[in-house]
C-alpha cells in the first residue's frame, strides 16, 4: 500500500503547487487591482 501511495506523491505535489501558484495569482489581482469603483455603479 505504501508503494501504490509513493507513486502518487509527485502527483500530489504538483496539485499542491498549481493550486498554491493560482490562489497567489487570484490574490495579488485583489491587491494590486485597480480598486477605483465607478461612482455612476455605486449609486444605484
Amino acid at each position: 500500500m505504501d508503494i501504490f501511495l509513493g507513486e502518487y506523491l509527485p502527483i500530489a505535489v504538483f496539485f499542491a503547487i498549481a493550486i498554491v501558484l493560482s490562489a497567489a495569482f487570484v490574490l495579488s489581482a485583489f491587491v494590486f487591482g485597480n480598486q477605483r469603483p465607478d461612482d455612476e455603479k455605486m449609486a444605484a
